[in-house]
Formats: C-alpha cells, sequence, structure tokens
C-alpha cells in the first residue's frame, strides 16, 4: 500500500475518493459528540471530516488533515494539525489554490511522503 498522500483542495477531493489525501481549511464547526468537524477549504467548499475518536482539545482557525476522501464533500481523519495563527496572518489562500490545482495536473511529481 502507498502511505503517500496527495494534497488536494474541496473542488479536487472527488478526484481522489479511497485515497489518502491532505486537506488544509478552518474549522467551520464541530459536532457536539466531538467525533466530527466542518472543514470550509480554502477554495471555500465545506468538507465534513470524520474522526476515529472524538476530540480532547478545542479546533478552531486553519488546520491541516491527513486521511481518505471518502467522496467529494468527507474525509476520514488519521491525523490533524492545528497550525498556529501567527503562521497564517499572511496566508493567501488563492496562491494555495493555484499551487494545489498545479500539483494535482502533476501528481506523479508530487507526493508526499505519509512518515
Amino acid at each position: 500500500m502507498d502511505s503517500g498522500y496527495t494534497r488536494v483542495n474541496g473542488s479536487l477531493m472527488g478526484n481522489f475518493a479511497g485515497k489518502k489525501v491532505c486537506l488544509l481549511g478552518k474549522v467551520k464547526t464541530v459536532s457536539p459528540k466531538g467525533d466530527s468537524f466542518v472543514l470550509n477549504t480554502t477554495d471555500n467548499m465545506n468538507i465534513n471530516v470524520r474522526l476515529n475518536s472524538p476530540l480532547d482539545t478545542m479546533l478552531e482557525g486553519y488546520i491541516e488533515v491527513v486521511g481518505h476522501s471518502t467522496n467529494r464533500t468527507e474525509i476520514i481523519c488519521d491525523s490533524y494539525v492545528l497550525i498556529d495563527p501567527a503562521i497564517t496572518t499572511a496566508f493567501d489562500p488563492k496562491t494555495y489554490n493555484k499551487a494545489v490545482e498545479l500539483f494535482s495536473k502533476n501528481n506523479s511529481c508530487y507526493i508526499q511522503d505519509a512518515n
């Protein structure tokens, strides 16, 4: 099994159903049980993130999720990283999306190792 993953945005999720992906966005809402949350991606799409276990920390701001895309609107989370707000003050989602789209057109040249 390939341990790598491809960086995607919300509009590319459907192209990677069943595959391991990395998705960046802002936490929009967290379910009352803490077993899922909605991620508003950098291209302004809402993706449901299902967790393997309930959250034990508060989520807010930008977060990077690695997991398996089940369809165009859902990802099963293997891991996530909260991004320090100080890092994202100058973040440009439009430029990020252009890079992600470029990588997706040449994804054999850019697959990140999951280790």
